[in-house]
């Protein structure tokens, strides 16, 4: 470990630091958390406020779970102290990596000794200083529901059947991330070889309006809505075609 990041921790091993200095670091049921445990903190949520706070530790057998939250509890993340590390990974409800607390050595020794279960605090008692706290974007997509209310999140794999094609566009004439395009072709050399198989119905009109003179729909959104993704599905025998997303309209 280097000299600076000894002399940081002496620093702040007798101050209230991550917490504000009006910070009780007391739970609901009185059992005083040591500022010495957990020593800084970089804490990204999608929030609109810097206001966040440690919301509970749950201590059990074999780990310690701590939960940071915004003032709102709207936005939440959660990660384990573990033994013989000094960082602990906050990971929020959709498996996005949300920022990283540093804990002294004892951290995981101290807390396992606490009472097993659920210990709760206040807003006032555990609120981190505004230094950090770095808000997040909640203007996007984070995931979404299938039919079944399944959550689709984190690394999702979208493979392509038959008759559909993703493709890489790079030229875009604004610097931006690499956008791919999924293109629904058809496809009119598939043989089929039982008679019996269903043929496909293919698209002639949405919303009666037609193609493009090339026999092709594209669907596009308008900038108003430019943090919303297009979502398809089928219901009731029918192509649904809508926006999904914080910036859909309602």
């Amino acid at each position: 470990m280097s000299d600076n990041v000894e002399q940081f921790r002496e620093s702040v091993a007798d101050s209230n630091y991550p917490f504000a200095a009006s910070s009780t670091i007391k739970s609901l049921s009185g059992r005083e958390l040591s500022p010495s445990l957990i020593l800084d903190a970089n804490i990204c949520l999608p929030s609109s406020t810097v206001s966040c706070y440690l919301q509970k530790i749950v201590t059990g057998l074999q780990k310690v779970t701590v939960t940071v939250s915004d003032v709102s509890n709207k936005y939440t993340a959660t990660g384990d102290i573990e033994e013989n590390n000094d960082t602990v990974q906050l990971i929020d409800e959709y498996g996005r990596k949300s920022g990283l607390l540093v804990v002294s050595d004892s951290a995981f020794a101290v807390l396992r000794s606490w009472p097993r279960g659920e210990h709760i605090f206040d807003k006032q008692a555990t609120q981190f200083v505004p230094s950090c706290v770095f808000l997040g974007s909640a203007d996007v997509v984070n995931g979404f529901l299938l039919p079944d209310k399944t959550l689709v999140s984190g690394r999702v794999f979208i493979i392509a059947g038959r008759g559909v094609r993703f493709v890489r566009q790079d030229d875009n004439p604004e610097p931006v991330d690499p956008v791919v395009k999924l293109h629904v072709i058809g496809d009119p050399y598939y043989k089929y070889d039982d008679p019996e198989e269903e043929r496909p119905t293919f698209i002639t009109r949405i919303n009666n309006v037609g193609p493009n003179s090339h026999g092709s729909f594209t669907l596009d959104i308008h900038p108003t809505y430019f943090n919303s993704a297009i979502s398809v599905i089928t219901e009731n025998d029918q192509i649904k075609i809508s926006l999904a997303g914080s910036g859909s309209p309602q």
